[in-house]
């Protein structure tokens, strides 16, 4: 799955979505919020190195047993795993359903 807009190839369709989000929104294609190692977009460097502290620090306990993807918390690799497993999170009000959490609260 690529990006139209700058070319960033992610392996899942669900990394992709979110980071199409904010891509278009800078003229030349390129924030100056994007983690090098994954391509995801951020509206902040907080929120960036945030990210890149949790994702992708060399501190990781747990891995992705699909991909082998390296997270610092269960947590984040409990959500990561859905979108090989295909396991969706649902709305408490209409039953709308979606990969990760992070869309469910935007809905």
């Amino acid at each position: 799955f690529s990006c139209s807009n700058c070319k960033f190839v992610f392996n899942f369709e669900e990394p992709l979505k979110r980071h199409l989000k904010l891509c278009y929104q800078y003229p030349s294609g390129i924030s100056p919020h994007v983690c090098k190692l994954c391509g995801e977009i951020f509206s902040t460097s907080k929120l960036l190195n945030d990210h890149e502290e949790q994702a992708h620090n060399k501190k990781t306990q747990f891995e992705c047993k699909y991909c082998k993807a390296p997270f610092s918390s269960s947590r984040n690799l409990i959500i990561h795993e859905r979108v090989h497993e295909k396991e969706p999170v649902s709305c408490g009000i209409c039953k709308a359903q979606f990969t990760y959490f992070a869309p469910l609260k935007v809905h």
